[in-house]
């Protein structure tokens, strides 16, 4: 009973302080200078998607300019897109896509309940039609918005069938694989769409694998992916010109899933200019973290204990279990499940990652570390870039 009484005491002292999974999907919640979630209440009654019928007539978009070439990146248009990327209630993302021109088409999964444990995102998409290189095009833009409350179950279950040989971020796949298969009657009522894919966060690690899926099957000219802040999703980057991804260096999001387990993203890696100091001091918790997972099966299997080093089957709990008991803490907005760390033993596998956490500051949402990851920051550093380049 005692030794139950101190494993619940210990996971509640870490829950908050081991927020560096959490972060690797993005706490999308309304920021400083950020869209407020403007949703009514009439919205979480169900998941009221809007049906998957094209309109007759398609607007036209001309607020819209699509680089001429999508295969060479546009700072300008990355730094376009991601304020219409940056909604996140299912009516802020439906009034970002609509004051772009487009007619939304179809929502979902904007009311799941806490308790979904589903691999799956909120997504957003709108048609219309653009004058592209010469002639009138119809258009579907889909953006995918970040994390909200059940979707950290989903965020923590990296992959799913515990394989170190996986060649993905089975998480994001299967929720790629949902926008995917929702989107398609849409694509395929169009003519020869162009396609504009985004997101930032776990919108962002859901985009980047739909690029994938959407290639070739559609017109591998006319689609666009610009993600930001976006988590490893896949063991090889692969040949997918169109696929461009923003990450600030000091964005733990863009360390995890952790690269030592060979993850790396689609596409073309856009490495912005992110403070240094932040950035260094990263390289002290991913090693901590590599330490108690070394790899995807030690990480769902391998349990330590609490009390001294090394592994207790009995008693001891697996990196993933503390992500859970994180997650649930997440979701219940409890905040107060904090317990001394003194619980611990200095000697304990944990103890190291823990103390790290502790001291990066990455359990207060006003922290360095936590404003390296919001949409506004990742606006700036892109404003950056391009003055630097002008």
């Amino acid at each position: 009973m005692i030794m139950k009484t101190v494993k619940k005491a210990f996971l509640c002292a870490v829950s908050l302080c081991i927020a560096l999974q959490a972060f690797a999907c993005g706490r999308n919640e309304p920021e400083e200078g950020s869209l407020p979630a403007t949703g009514s209440a009439s919205e979480s009654q169900a998941d009221s998607t809007v049906p998957v019928t094209a309109p007759q007539e398609p607007p036209t978009v001309t607020s819209l300019k699509l680089p001429e070439d999508n295969k060479k990146r546009s700072d300008e248009f990355a730094l376009r897109f991601l304020s219409i990327c940056a909604g996140y209630s299912k009516t802020a993302c439906r009034e970002l896509v609509e004051a772009e021109g487009f007619e939304v088409v179809l929502q979902k999964n904007f009311e799941k309940s806490d308790d979904d444990r589903s691999h799956t995102s909120a997504f957003t998409v709108g048609r219309g039609t653009i004058e592209f290189r010469g002639k009138t095009r119809d258009m579907v833009i889909i953006t995918v918005r970040g994390t909200k409350t059940g979707e950290w179950y989903s965020n923590f279950d990296i992959v799913p069938s515990r394989s170190d040989h996986a060649q993905f971020a089975e998480n994001f796949l299967a929720a790629a694989q949902d926008v995917y298969d929702t989107v398609k009657p849409v694509l395929d009522s169009a003519d020869n769409p162009v396609i504009l894919v985004g997101g930032h966060s776990r919108g962002a690690a859901t985009s980047n694998l739909l690029g994938y899926l959407l290639d070739g099957k559609y017109d591998n000219d006319a689609l666009y992916v610009y993600t930001y802040a976006t988590p490893t999703t896949a063991r090889s980057s692969g040949d997918y010109p169109y696929i461009f991804n923003y990450l600030n260096p000091a964005d733990v999001v863009t360390l995890l899933p952790p690269p030592y387990m060979g993850f790396v993203r689609l596409g073309t890696d856009i490495i912005l200019e992110g403070d240094s100091e932040t950035a260094g001091s990263l390289d002290s918790l991913i090693k901590a973290f590599e330490d108690v997972a070394p790899t995807v099966s030690a990480y769902y299997g391998t349990k330590y204990s609490i009390f001294r080093a090394g592994i207790d089957e009995e008693f001891g709990m697996t990196t993933y279990e503390v992500m859970l008991v994180l997650c649930d803490v997440l979701c219940s907005n409890d905040a107060s499940a904090f317990a001394p760390l003194a619980l611990m033993s200095q000697e304990s596998s944990f103890y190291t990652l823990a103390s790290a956490l502790i001291s990066s500051g990455i359990t207060s949402s006003g922290s360095e570390i936590v404003k390296q990851h919001t949409p506004t920051l990742y606006g700036e550093l892109i404003k950056k870039l391009i003055t630097d380049h002008s």
